[in-house]
């Protein structure tokens, strides 16, 4: 089984990852985890230069020795639905496809690089009835701007790398931390340090897609704000304390209340949206957490309490097998890497 790398380029993280293993057992050959210092995958050539270094570094210190990499693009950078459309061939499908994209996609298909993956089929009923009525298929259309494919790539080019594939988050993620053979539909937040990332999953594939724009730096500013510190010093309290009751008395907790309120909504609405638009299914029972979001001290029980469900974070390396290195260096915050494994398990 030859290895495979997966590189995740967040707002303020880069993670990357080496998988090998013989046997059909995965090994976590190689982990890092780097600093991104231009914010984003960078506005300008200098940006660009200094993106690309940090990329370098983070895979060299990782002891990844590997070129070819399948790369992240996050959800709020691209277009992404899954639709349902009747029994049709490939060639039928990718015809219909450039039809339906107009619909779902906000600029011109010129502009876009379009592409799409049968997930199954499902039985759906009128609006009106409860009746099933006929099988669909459903369909992953994902459209990214040409201008964001060509940015990447030129990123991942100039850091010496050879980007054999690009993926979004919830794609790589339905590898990584999502059991195919979980009984009954199941969330899964993937909290970033500029937005969090919502999946509705069923029979371990994407149904519904959403994207907020909350994610851990608005968590950062809110206790900032709330009582009055240095954003580094509140950066600081939010990884020790969290959403800890018993904790400086509760203040970081409180001073979270207001953003969190806004990522538990969006929880609320994936959960809605699945039950009104899917006949016929089984309440959403499970949360699966991942991302560095995923760290925040008390943030599992408190979604259990404000959601009624069940809440795990994510370890995308559960049951693989370790380099004592990379193990003694990673361990405990596995979830951090759950995007940049699903990446690595889809060069298979």
């Amino acid at each position: 089984m030859a290895a495979q790398v997966g590189v995740d380029v967040g707002s303020s993280a880069i993670k990357v990852v080496q998988l090998g293993g013989s046997g059909g057992k995965r090994t976590v050959e190689a982990m890092g985890l780097g600093i991104n210092p231009v914010g984003g995958w960078g506005e300008t050539e200098a940006q660009s230069l200094q993106l690309a270094e940090a990329i370098r570094k983070t895979i060299g210190d990782a002891g990844v020795k590997l070129k070819r990499v399948r790369v992240a693009l996050h959800e709020a950078l691209v277009y992404t639905r899954v639709i349902d459309m009747p029994p049709l061939s490939e060639a039928e499908l990718a015809s219909a496809l450039s039809w339906e994209a107009e619909q779902y996609v906000p600029v011109p298909l010129s502009e876009v690089n379009l592409d799409w993956q049968i997930l199954g089929s499902r039985e759906m009923a009128d609006s009106d009835s409860k009746v099933l009525k006929r099988r669909k298929m459903a369909v992953l259309l994902v459209a990214a701007p040409k201008v964001l494919i060509d940015k990447v790539v030129a990123v991942a080019q100039l850091a010496g790398l050879e980007p054999v594939g690009l993926e979004t988050d919830i794609l790589a993620l339905t590898r990584a931390v999502v059991p195919p053979a979980i009984p009954g539909p199941m969330l899964v937040c993937h909290l970033g340090a500029a937005g969090t990332e919502i999946g509705v999953m069923e029979a371990g594939q994407p149904v519904f897609i959403f994207a907020a724009a909350t994610g851990g730096v608005a968590l950062t500013r809110a206790i900032a704000t709330g009582l009055k510190l240095e954003f580094a010093q509140a950066e600081q309290y939010k990884r020790t304390y969290g959403l800890l009751d018993d904790q400086l008395e509760g203040k970081i907790k409180q001073a979270l209340v207001e953003p969190m309120t806004v990522i538990v909504n969006e929880l609320k609405r994936a959960m809605s949206f699945y039950v009104a638009h899917a006949e016929g299914v089984v309440p959403v029972k499970q949360l699966v957490l991942s991302g560095g979001g995923a760290q925040l001290p008390g943030l599992g029980g408190y979604l259990a309490g404000q959601l009624n469900l069940e809440t795990v974070v994510a370890n995308p390396v559960a049951g693989m097998n370790w380099g004592s290195q990379v193990r003694n260096r990673w361990v405990g915050i596995e979830s951090v890497f759950s995007v940049a494994v699903g990446l690595a398990l889809g060069g298979e």
